[in-house]
C-alpha cells in the first residue's frame, strides 16, 4: 500500500513546507530536528484483524562513524494539510500545540524503535497504531516518524525511483479483534530503588524483568531513560517473549537483561509493558519508573558499612535532600532555592528550616539496622553560643521546597495556626550545639 500523502518537517526550516520533495530528512538532533509525515487510507474496521504492520523506508545517510538510527512512529492525533504542513503548522495560520508536532494533543506515544547502521530499507514496525486505527474505525492511519542517532535522508513518494518510495504491508483476516489481553509486570514496585542482593549497596544493572497475571499469549517490555521512551541515550532495551527468551509459565514469566546492555547507576529508569493476544491484537501500554542510585559505600571491615550522601550526588531527578528556610520577618518570601539557610530566634521573631531526606531512594535492604547517622551541615557565620533543635516530622508532604514561606506550606495551603502546624507533628527533640 503507498501513502496517499506524505512529506517532512524540518526545524531548520521552520516555516516551509515540503510537499513536493522526492526525499525527506530524518534527524534526531536536539538542535535542528525533522520528522516525516504520512497519511495512508485503511479500509479496515472494527470487524477486522490486523495481524501485523510495516512502514517500509528506503533511506541512507552520509555519516562514516556513527552510522546507528533509531526510528520511532507515532500515530498523528491532530489534523494536518500536507500542502500547507510546517515545523511550526499543521495547516496555514494553525499552530502546532508544540512545534513538530510534539503536543500530547498532536501523536500518540512512541513506538519502540527500528534501529539499523546501514543504508537500506527499514521496515518499521507500526503494527498497534494500524490496530488503533481500524479498532477506530478511522479512515486514514496518519504516522509521524522521528529518529535518534544519524541523520538519514528517505525516499518520499515523489521520488523518482518507484520501488524506493514509502509503502505499508498489512497482514490482516475479517475476524473481529480481540482486546489485548492483559499483563501486569511485578519485578519492582513503581519509584522504588532497584538494589542487588550484595551487603554492599549496588543498584541492580541487569534486572530481571518479570510479569504475572498474563491473559493472552505474549507480553513486551521496553525500557528507557526518557519518559517518552525516546533517547539517543537508550541501548536496545525491548523485549518480547516472541523475540527473546523467557522463562515461562501459562501466565508469569522472567527475562534476565543480557550483559553488554547494563542499565546506567544514578538513573531514573522508565518501563512500560503490553501483552498481546491468540489474534496477535497488542494491549495498551502500562507504564512505570523505578531507580538507580548512585551510592559511596565504605565496607568497614568488620560487618558494617559506611554510605555517605551528598544532596545531590546520587544522580537521580530529585535530589537527595531538600530544604528551605522560612522567616517570620518576611511571612511571604519563598527562601527554597536559596545557597544558604538561617536559623534565628529573637524575642519576637524567629526563622525555622524544614528538611526532608528521601531515604527511601538509598535501596537500604529491609534487613539491615542503622547504627548510626549523621546530618552535616557547614556553617558560614554565627552569633553567640546558639543551640540548633532538630525535631522529626511524622508526616509526609507537608510542605513544598519550592512554596513554603512562613504563611503556607504550599503555594495554596495555610500553614495552620501560622508556622506551627509544624509543631503538631514534633517526636520529642534531640539537641546540636553549633560550637
Amino acid at each position: 500500500m503507498t501513502a496517499s500523502e506524505d512529506t517532512y518537517i524540518d526545524s531548520f526550516y521552520p516555516n516551509d513546507n515540503f510537499e513536493q520533495a522526492p526525499n525527506g530528512t530524518l534527524n534526531g538532533g536536539l538542535i535542528t530536528p525533522s520528522r516525516l509525515l504520512f497519511s495512508f487510507n485503511m479500509s479496515f474496521g472494527s470487524t477486522d484483524t490486523i495481524h501485523s504492520a510495516t512502514l517500509s523506508l528506503t533511506c541512507t545517510t552520509d555519516a562514516i562513524t556513527s552510522t546507528g538510527i533509531a526510528i520511532y512512529p507515532a500515530p498523528i492525533t491532530a489534523s494536518w494539510n500536507v500542502t500547507q504542513v510546517t515545523w511550526i503548522n499543521s495547516a496555514t495560520n494553525i499552530m502546532w500545540n508544540s512545534p513538530g508536532a510534539d503536543g500530547s494533543s498532536e501523536r500518540g506515544v512512541w513506538e519502540p524503535p527500528h534501529r539499523a547502521i546501514a543504508n537500506g530499507t527499514m521496515l518499521v514496525n507500526v503494527t498497534a497504531l494500524a490496530q488503533q486505527a481500524a479498532s477506530n474505525n478511522q479512515n486514514t492511519l496518519e504516522l509521524i516518524v522521528a529518529s535518534e542517532g544519524a541523520q538519514y535522508t528517505c525516499a518520499l513518494s515523489e521520488s523518482a525511483i518507484v520501488s524506493q518510495r514509502p509503502s505499508l504491508t498489512l497482514d490482516t483476516s475479517s475476524s473481529t479483534a480481540g482486546n489485548g489481553g492483559t499483563v501486569t509486570a511485578d519485578f519492582v514496585d513503581e519509584g522504588a530503588s532497584l538494589m542487588t542482593g550484595d551487603f554492599i549497596l549496588m543498584a541492580e544493572k541487569n534486572p530481571t524483568l518479570s510479569y504475572n497475571s498474563l491473559v493472552g499469549s505474549g507480553v513486551e517490555f521496553q525500557l528507557s531513560l526518557d519518559s517518552t521512551f525516546k533517547s539517543n541515550e537508550d541501548l536496545t532495551w525491548h523485549y518480547s517473549t516472541m523475540s527473546n527468551t523467557f522463562t515461562t509459565t501459562s501466565s508469569s514469566g522472567t527475562f534476565d537483561i543480557p550483559s553488554g546492555s547494563e542499565l546506567s547507576n544514578g538513573s531514573v529508569i522508565y518501563y512500560r509493558v503490553r501483552s498481546i493476544d491468540s489474534t496477535d491484537t497488542l494491549s495498551d501500554w502500562t507504564d512505570s519508573y523505578f531507580l538507580l542510585p548512585a551510592l559511596s559505600v565504605t565496607d568497614n571491615g568488620d560487618g558494617t558499612a559506611t554510605i555517605v550522601i551528598d544532596a545531590d550526588d546520587m544522580g537521580l531527578i530529585d535530589g537527595f535532600i531538600e530544604d528551605a528556610q522560612v522567616d517570620e520577618r518576611s511571612m511571604n518570601m519563598k527562601f527554597g532555592t536559596n545557597d544558604k539557610m538561617e536559623v534565628m530566634m529573637s524575642t519576637t521573631k524567629e526563622t525555622v528550616v524544614h528538611m526532608r531526606l528521601y531515604l527511601e531512594d538509598i535501596g537500604l535492604h529491609s534487613n539491615a539496622t542503622i547504627q548510626s547517622a549523621g546530618l552535616n551541615l557547614s556553617r558560614f557565620s554565627t552569633s553567640g553560643t546558639p543551640e540548633l533543635s532538630i525535631h522529626e516530622v511524622n508526616t509526609e508532604g507537608v510542605w513544598d521546597e519550592d512554596d513554603t514561606t512562613w504563611r503556607r506550606s504550599d503555594s495554596s495551603t495555610l500553614w495552620m495556626m501560622g508556622e506551627e502546624i509544624c509543631f503538631q507533628y514534633l517526636a520529642t527533640p534531640w539537641q546540636v550545639h553549633l560550637l
